[in-house]
C-alpha cells in the first residue's frame, strides 16, 4: 500500500537513533554496522529532525511516511536529497497509481515549481537591500579584526592565551608528572602483582617440574606440564591478561603477552627435555621392574620425544642382553678349554681313549641307579670340565631368566597395543605376535632337536663301548647271568628318561627311573622316531660288544678283578683267558636278553609312546636269536665234533667185527669217553652258566645220537653177540643221559634200536637169547653202578624228576620196544 495514507509522529531524533546503533533503518532485516563517521551517508537522513514527513510532490496524497524506510531508499524518496530517484519515488510512494492519476500528479507539480519560483523572485525583490546591508557590514567587521584582534602578530588574538597555557603546562608538568609516574608505575606493579597472582601455576612452573623431577615424581610432572600447555594453548588470555588503558587489548599488549609467555613456556620445555633425557637414560637402564620401564614409556609417549621410547628399550636391552650372554659364553670357553687342556686324558693307545671313556662310564654307572647324579659327576673322569660347561650354561641361562621375561613381556604389551603410537596399528596388523609365538616355538623345537642329536650321538657311542663294563661277575639276583645286564639296563633306562625329558615328554624335574610311573606328556612324532632308533641302535651296539666278548683276540688279564669274580663270588672263580667260559656267559646273557630284559624295556617304551613297535621287536629278536645261534653253535659245534668223532671211531673201528664178535662181558672204552667227554662239557657249563646246562646238552645227546645211527647204519649186518653189545653200549648211553634225551633224540634212538634189530643175521647156533640179554642186562647194572659216581652229574635232581616222569617213561616204553623188536627178530 502506498505510504501517504496518513501522518506519524516518531517523537525521537531519528537520525540520532540510527547513528547511535550504527542503523541504517529502524527496521532492519538483517545485522549491520554502519559507521556513520566514514561511510558516505546522505545529509538529508542525517539532519532529518523527525519532522511529520515530507508533503507529496504530486499533489495525489498527503505527506509521505518515511519511518518505515531503510536510509538508501529514504534518500532516493525524499525530493530534497541530492539522491533523489524518480522511479524509487514512484515504486515506493505511488506503487499503485494510474495513468490518469500520474498525469495529474505531473500537472500539479508543474504548477507547484512554477509557484515556487516565483515565490522565491518575490522574496529576492523585497529582501534585496537587506542583502547588500549585510554584506557591506560584514566586510567591514572583517576588515577591521584583521587590523586589530585578530592580527598576524598576535595570532588571531590567541598568542597571550597559548603563552599562558604554555606556562601552565610547565608548571603542571613539574607538580603532577612526578605524581603521575609514580602513580602509573604504581598501577602497572599491582597490574603485575594481579596477574602473577591469578597465573601462579604459570609462572612458577619450571620450578614446579624441577621439584617433581629431582623428587622422581614424574607422573606429577607430566600432569603439570599437560596442565600448563592446555592453558598457554586454549586460554593464554587467561594466563597473561595484558590490557590497554582504555580496556581493550592493543598490538602493544598482545605482543608484550606473547613475549612473557613465550620466555616462560622456554624455561618449562627445557627442563622437560632434561626430563626426557632423564628417562630415557633410565630406560636403558637393564636392572629396572617391569611396571618402571612401563611407566617410563608411558611417560614418554605421552612427552612426544624425537626417540621412540619402546624401540629404545629394545634396542638398549637387546645389545645388553646379546653383551651379557656373549661375555658369558667367552669366559666361559676360556674357562673349559683352560680345563680341558689340564685334565687331558692320556690317549697315546690306539684304544687308550675308549679305555678311558669306559671307566668313566662304570664310575657314573656304578652309582647312577642310586640317584646320585650329583656326585657321578663330581668323581667321573674329566668333571673339571663339565662343571665349567655346566656353570657356562648356567651363567647364561641366569642372564636369560634374569633378563628375558622382562624385555618379552614388554614387547608383548607392545604386540598388543598397550603402548599405542605411531606405527602400532601397522605393528598389530602384521600379526607378529603370532609369527613370535611361531618363531619362539620353533627356536625351542629346534634346540630340543640339537639336544637330542648331542645325546643321541653320545648314547650310541657309550652304547658301543660298554661291553668295556663287562666285569664277569655274576649278578646277585640271578647268578645265571653277569651284573653287566643290570648296568646294560640301568644305562638304556637312564638314557631313554633323558631323551624323553628333552624332548618334552617327561617333566624335567621327574626324578622317576621307571619309564612305567613317569607323568607323560605328547611328544612330537620326530621325537618319536627318532628315540626310538636311538633305543633300537643303542640295543644293536650292546650285541655287538656282547659278540665282540666272545672274541679269542680279547685281552683278559688272570687276576684283574675287574675280570675276575673271586672277590665277590669265590666259589665262582672263572678262567676268563678261556673263550669258551666267556662264551658262555655271553650266551646266559643273551638268553637273559631276549626272555626278559629286551621285552621288558620294549614294552615300557610302547607304553611311553602309546605306540606299537610289534615289527621292530621282531625283526630285533631275529637278529638276537641268529648272533644266540650262530654264538651257541660256536659253543657246541667244537665239542659235538669231538663227541662224533670219538663215537665214529668205536662204532666203525677196523678191529670190531659186528657179526663175528661173542656176548658182551663189558662196555668198550670208547662210550666211557664219550660220556667222559660229556662228563667234562657239563662241568664247564654247569659252572659258568647252569642255565645253559639242559640246552647244550640236549644238542651233544642229539647229534651223539645222530651219528651213532649214521655209523651203526654203515654195519651190513649184526650176529647175535654184536647185536647184544651195540644194544648194551647204546642203551648205556641212554640211560646214563635220560635226563638230556629229547624228542628228537629219543626218535633217533627208537630208529636206531629198529636198525640193529632189523640188521641182525640170525645163525642156527643162536639159541637161549632170553639167557643172553638177562646176562647182557647184569652187565648194563653193573656198568650202572659202577660209573655211578662218575656220572652222577647227568642224574636228574628231585626237584626236576617229577617234571620229567612223563618223559622218562615214554622213553623206557620205547626202548623196551626198541629191545624187544631186537629180540623177536632173532627168535624168528
Amino acid at each position: 500500500m502506498p505510504l501517504s495514507t496518513g501522518k506519524v509522529n516518531l517523537g525521537v531524533d531519528e537520525a540520532s537513533l540510527l547513528k547511535a546503533y550504527k542503523l541504517g533503518s529502524l527496521n532492519p532485516s538483517k545485522w549491520e554496522e554502519v559507521d556513520y563517521d566514514v561511510e558516505d551517508v546522505p545529509s538529508e537522513i542525517l539532519t532529518s529532525s523527525g519532522g511529520d514527513g515530507d508533503d507529496d510532490a504530486l499533489g495525489l496524497g498527503g505527506v509521505i511516511d518515511l519511518t518505515g524506510l531503510d536510509a538508501e531508499t529514504r534518500s532516493a524518496v525524499s525530493i530534497s536529497s541530492k539522491s533523489f530517484d524518480p522511479k524509487v519515488f514512484l515504486s515506493v510512494v505511488h506503487p499503485n497509481a494510474t495513468f490518469q492519476d500520474l498525469a495529474s500528479g505531473i500537472s500539479h507539480l508543474q504548477n507547484s515549481i512554477d509557484a515556487r519560483s516565483e515565490q522565491i523572485r518575490v522574496l529576492v525583490e523585497d529582501n534585496f537591500d537587506r542583502f547588500v546591508a549585510v554584506k557591506a557590514s560584514t566586510d567591514a567587521l572583517y576588515a577591521e579584526m584583521r587590523e586589530g584582534l585578530l592580527s598576524d602578530a598576535s595570532e588571531f588574538a590567541s598568542k597571550s592565551l597559548t603563552d599562558c597555557l604554555k606556562r601552565s603546562a610547565v608548571k603542571a608538568n613539574q607538580v603532577f608528572l612526578p605524581v603521575l609516574e609514580n602513580s602509573s608505575k604504581a598501577q602497572k606493579l599491582r597490574t603485575t602483582l594481579a596477574v602473577f597472582e591469578k597465573s601462579k601455576f604459570f609462572f612458577s612452573l619450571p620450578g614446579t617440574l624441577v621439584e617433581c623431577i629431582e623428587a622422581g615424581k614424574y607422573e606429577a610432572a607430566l600432569r603439570n606440564y599437560n596442565k600448563g600447555k592446555f592453558l598457554l594453548d586454549s586460554k593464554p588470555g587467561q594466563v597473561v591478561s595484558v590490557e590497554s588503558g582504555d580496556g581493550k587489548p592493543a598490538g602493544s599488549a598482545e605482543t608484550q603477552q606473547k613475549r612473557i609467555l613465550e620466555r616462560v613456556w622456554t624455561n618449562v620445555e627445557k627442563v622437560m627435555g632434561e626430563l626426557k633425557s632423564i628417562l630415557l637414560g633410565k630406560l636403558q637402564e637393564p636392572n629396572r621392574s617391569v611396571e618402571e620401564q612401563e611407566k617410563i614409556i608411558e611417560i614418554l609417549l605421552e612427552l612426544n620425544t624425537s626417540q621412540d621410547p619402546i624401540w629404545t628399550y629394545f634396542d638398549s636391552h637387546h645389545t645388553h642382553i646379546m653383551d651379557q650372554i656373549t661375555t658369558a659364553y667367552r669366559s666361559g670357553l676360556a674357562k673349559i678349554r683352560s680345563a680341558a687342556d689340564q685334565n687331558m686324558p692320556d690317549i697315546t693307545g690306539p684304544d687308550a681313549l675308549s679305555a678311558t671313556i669306559a671307566s668313566q662310564l662304570r664310575v657314573c654307572l656304578a652309582v647312577l641307579d642310586n640317584k646320585q647324579s650329583d656326585s657321578t659327576i663330581s668323581r667321573g673322569g674329566g668333571h673339571e670340565v663339565w662343571e665349567t660347561i655346566w656353570e657356562m650354561v648356567k651363567s647364561v641361562s641366569e642372564i636369560l631368566l634374569s633378563s628375558l621375561p622382562n624385555f618379552w613381556k614388554i614387547a608383548k604389551n607392545f604386540l598388543e597395543g598397550k603402548f599405542k603410537r605411531d606405527c602400532a596399528n601397522d605393528v598389530t596388523s602384521m600379526e607378529i605376535a603370532k609369527d613370535v609365538g611361531v618363531s619362539l616355538k620353533g627356536f625351542m623345537e629346534s634346540a630340543r632337536w640339537k639336544f637330542e642329536e648331542v645325546l643321541i650321538c653320545a648314547w650310541l657311542r657309550d652304547a658301543n663301548l660298554l661291553h668295556h663294563l663287562e666285569s664277569w661277575v655274576p649278578s646277585t639276583t640271578d647268578s645265571s647271568v653277569t651284573q653287566y645286564m643290570a648296568l646294560l639296563e640301568v644305562f638304556q633306562r637312564h638314557m631313554t628318561l633323558t631323551a624323553l625329558k628333552i624332548s618334552g615328554g617327561v617333566e624335567l624335574t621327574s626324578t622317576s627311573s621307571s619309564l612305567r610311573t613317569i607323568q607323560q606328556n605328547h611328544i612330537p612324532p620326530l621325537f618319536t622316531q627318532k628315540i626310538l632308533r636311538a633305543f633300537l641302535d643303542a640295543i644293536y651296539a650292546f650285541l655287538d660288544g656282547l659278540v665282540h666278548l666272545t672274541s679269542s683276540d680279547l685281552p683278559v688279564a688272570a687276576g684283574d678283578p675287574a675280570t675276575t669274580s673271586a672277590l665277590l663270588m669265590p666259589s665262582k672263580l672263572f678262567d676268563l683267558r678261556d673263550a669258551n667260559t666267556r662264551l658262555l656267559l655271553v650266551l646266559s646273557n643273551f638268553a637273559y636278553l631276549s626272555s626278559t630284559l629286551i621285552p621288558n624295556l620294549l614294552n615300557q617304551l610302547e607304553s611311553v609312546f602309546g605306540m606299537s613297535t610289534e615289527d621292530d621287536r621282531k625283526t630285533l629278536m631275529k637278529v638276537v636269536q641268529e648272533l644266540d645261534k650262530t654264538l651257541f653253535d660256536g659253543y657246541v659245534k667244537p665239542k659235538s665234533a669231538v663227541v662224533i668223532s670219538i663215537l665214529r671211531e668205536g662204532i666203525l673201528d677196523p678191529g670190531m667185527d659186528w657179526y663175528e664178535t661173542p656176548q658182551p662181558t663189558e662196555i668198550r672204552p670208547y662210550m666211557y669217553k664219550v660220556l667222559m667227554t660229556l662228563v667234562g662239557i657239563h662241568a664247564q657249563v654247569s659252572h659258568v652258566a647252569d642255565g645253559l646246562l639242559d640246552r647244550v646238552l640236549h644238542i651233544l645227546v642229539e647229534d651223539a645220537a645222530e651219528e651213532a645211527l649214521r655209523s651203526f647204519r654203515q654195519v651190513k649186518r649184526f650176529g647175535m653177540g654184536g647185536m647184544l653189545r651195540a644194544t648194551l653200549e647204546i642203551e648205556f648211553m641212554h640211560q646214563t643221559l635220560s635226563r638230556y634225551v629229547s624228542q628228537s633224540a629219543s626218535k633217533t634212538l627208537s630208529e636206531l634200536y629198529n636198525k640193529i634189530s632189523q640188521a641182525y643175521a640170525r645163525r642156527p647156533s643162536d639159541d637161549n637169547l632170553q639167557g643172553h640179554l638177562d646176562s647182557v642186562k647184569k652187565t648194563l647194572a653193573e656198568s650202572r653202578r659202577a660209573t655211578g659216581i662218575e656220572f652222577m652229574c647227568f642224574r636228574q635232581s628231585k626237584s626236576k624228576s617229577s617234571a620229567k616222569l612223563a618223559t622218562g617213561k615214554s622213553r623206557a616204553k620205547v626202548t623196551e620196544s626198541g629191545r624187544t623188536m631186537g629180540e623177536r627178530r632173532p627168535v624168528a
